[in-house]
């Protein structure tokens, strides 16, 4: 007899209930079925229940016995192939949850490169700027050495005396 404790509750009510039919043809043995028509009616299960065409030696397993449509399908349920079949759905489910999972965490990560990559680039304005200011200035200096050969306090001096100069004639002009 067929092992049908590995089966689930619905699975195995399902083939009860279409083997309490008598006029039912899942309850009527293949025996009486030619060669060709039980063939065809066991690749047409093996199709439905493991998705797969099955070999002449699984054919075989089952055309020269005295057994009915849904006894084949709750063997063929029975299989270690269709438990694998099961894992691999509930694997699949699993890593399709990764998935979303994945793709989310991946448009957070490509937010934060977008966002890294716009400061990268105000940085590199901002180092050319830097650039070209301190270009600015090391010329300045280059003429400022030529105008003052006694260094660079006798320009501050004459700034700051020019300063200081120009406050003293404004106060000057408040004052009269």
């Amino acid at each position: 007899m067929i092992n049908s404790t590995t089966v689930s509750p619905t699975t195995q009510q399902n083939v009860n209930n279409s083997t309490n039919t008598s006029n039912d043809p899942n309850n009527t043995s293949i025996r009486k079925l030619s060669f060709k028509q039980r063939e065809d009616l066991i690749k047409s299960i093996y199709q439905e229940i493991l998705g797969k065409t099955p070999t002449y030696k699984e054919i075989d397993q089952f055309a020269y016995k005295d057994i009915t449509p849904n006894q084949i399908k709750l063997a063929l349920l029975n299989t270690q192939e269709f438990k694998e079949i099961l894992k691999k759905a509930n694997d699949y489910n699993a890593l399709k949850q990764k998935i979303e999972l994945l793709k989310s965490e991946l448009k957070q990560v490509l937010w934060i490169v977008k966002s890294l990559q716009e400061q990268i680039k105000a940085k590199i304005e901002l180092l050319k700027i830097k650039k070209l200011e301190i270009r600015k200035m090391r010329q300045f200096i280059k003429k400022l050495s030529k105008d003052y050969p006694e260094g660079p306090s006798a320009f501050f001096c004459t700034i700051y005396k020019t300063e200081y100069t120009q406050i003293i004639n404004k106060k000057d002009k408040q004052n009269s």
